[in-house]
């Protein structure tokens, strides 16, 4: 592999760091009814952050691995308000900020909010970084 540049850094300091950036660029990626937006809607609400989720994604995908092929990491955390039924199956099409430490994951869960342990299984190896 070929070291990240600038580009692929600054793109995942500014996702991580300016909270409201990275809510605003969520919101861009998720359809607001998927009975009634269609695909040229929901581009045009990205477009202004076309270079962003292209790092993010050339990042996660080229220079992160996949879960589950480093035997020391099986699980990561993610802290929500959502409260999830027992156990749930999905993808995820947005970025995700998780962790491998559940004792970070705890520190910025939201009062009465959960803490998600996300694992691989066998048909999908999802990316991380």
């Amino acid at each position: 592999r070929k070291p990240m540049n600038a580009e692929h850094i600054l793109s995942v300091v500014l996702y991580a760091n300016y909270p409201r950036l990275s809510h605003l660029f969520r919101c861009s990626l998720l359809r607001r009814s998927s009975a009634t937006e269609s695909v040229h809607s929901l581009k045009q609400r990205n477009a202004p952050f076309f270079h962003l989720s292209r790092l993010l994604r050339e990042t996660v995908e080229v220079f992160g691995d996949r879960l589950g092929d480093k035997p020391k990491i099986s699980h990561l955390y993610h802290s929500t308000q959502f409260v999830p039924v027992n156990g749930v199956i999905t993808r995820m099409y947005a970025p995700i900020s998780m962790t491998r430490q559940l004792c970070t994951a705890m520190l910025y869960a939201p009062q009465n909010g959960v803490v998600l342990s996300v694992k691989n299984y066998s048909f999908e190896k999802p990316y991380y970084f």
